[in-house]
């Protein structure tokens, strides 16, 4: 795929590739939006990562009101997991070159298209990956939808960088101190533990990733084939 995609580059410039211009042969324009798809779903997958790694950093933060932030870097990972498997999906749109639009891409959609069926290995290990995120899919409708923690120490921690912020707490009372430590020692432990879920989430999306990713070859390669021999621009 990516000796395809740089003869395109090489033949077009990249100016050309991204103004998704109608001249490409069918080959070329299947090479490219292949390409972009699994590039798209890299990119994402990468910004995952640095997700985990910033929640890492709290794990030595110095101040309970540095929940705030913690919370805002929680949510932000489970928005962008939550959408990774979207991503996925225009993959296999892609690659089994499905020619949905891409506001029609659904799971619905892609896992029961005859395209796909055809690949019963695919379609199982697409359904794996689903099944690996559904769970937190939950929690990031609740973030979005109803703006609520339904996790106890984590609303603690939201409403005390909520006092800390409102300048009701004063670590000169010796009893407010003791519950600024506690709530600060909440912190690290949950960055903590959420540092290891999503570091052994990840690490799963990334096996169950490479073994679809290496499944498509067959199919791109099939598809390559079947163009090769022809040469009308592809269809808008």
């Amino acid at each position: 795929m990516l000796f395809h995609t740089e003869q395109v580059w090489r033949k077009y410039g990249l100016e050309h590739i991204l103004s998704k211009d109608d001249t490409y042969t069918q080959v070329e324009y299947y090479a490219t939006t292949s390409a972009q798809s699994i590039n798209a779903y890299d990119h994402w997958f990468q910004q995952l990562q640095l997700s985990i790694n910033r929640i890492q950093k709290f794990e030595k933060a110095t101040s309970p009101a540095q929940g705030i932030d913690f919370l805002y870097e929680l949510e932000n990972y489970y928005i962008r997991l939550n959408s990774i498997y979207d991503r996925l999906l225009q993959m296999v749109n892609a690659i089994f070159d499905i020619g949905l639009s891409p506001e029609h891409v659904r799971h619905s959609i892609i896992i029961s298209n005859v395209k796909v069926t055809t690949y019963p290995q695919i379609t199982k290990a697409i359904k794996d990956i689903r099944k690996l995120l559904t769970p937190y899919a939950q929690f990031r409708n609740t973030l979005i939808h109803k703006h609520s923690l339904k996790d106890q120490p984590l609303a603690d921690i939201k409403n005390f960088s909520d006092l800390q912020l409102w300048n009701m707490v004063y670590e000169e009372d010796e009893e407010l101190k003791a519950f600024t430590e506690n709530n600060l020692a909440s912190l690290r432990k949950i960055a903590h533990e959420k540092f290891i879920e999503f570091s052994d989430l990840h690490t799963k999306l990334h096996s169950k990733t490479y073994k679809l990713f290496s499944l498509f070859e067959h199919v791109y390669a099939e598809h390559i084939n079947q163009k090769s021999t022809l040469k009308s621009p592809p269809p808008e």
